[in-house]
């Protein structure tokens, strides 16, 4: 089978919302998205996932879920981005070609430093209240 160019591969864009990113959960702990579903992939289900204290980092992940639909593996390009309060962008990575089995995350392990996130510039990453 020829491979899709990129302006005939199906494209979606999810936002996440984290209210309260700054401080209202253990350090240790991982946050999940709420699940979403995209049709246009054979009906696989995935969530993203945020580790905001990972050894001075901030991990940053999509992830195939285990109960879902569609093939055994799945060939995915992806970018994940944390936005300013403005849309614009302050971190992103790109990744090609990753094969997603059920139950398989990519991302980035060092996706940006908790100085950054929490810190020095605190105030583009966390919406603060007026």
């Amino acid at each position: 089978m020829a491979s899709k160019s990129i302006s005939q591969r199906n494209a979606f864009s999810i936002t996440w919302i984290i209210e309260n990113f700054d401080h209202c959960w253990p350090r240790e702990k991982a946050i999940h998205s709420p699940t979403f579903v995209v049709a246009l992939m054979e009906s696989t289900k995935w969530h993203l996932i945020i580790y905001p204290w990972n050894n001075g980092y901030v991990s940053f992940y999509i992830s195939r879920l285990e109960d879902c639909e569609g093939p055994a593996n799945i060939e995915v390009n992806f970018q994940l981005e944390f936005l300013a309060s403005d849309g614009s962008t302050l971190k992103f990575e790109n990744r090609e070609n990753c094969a997603f089995s059920k139950d398989k995350s990519f991302g980035m392990d060092e996706f940006a430093t908790t100085n950054e996130v929490f810190g020095i510039n605190k105030h583009d990453f966390c919406l603060m209240e007026t």
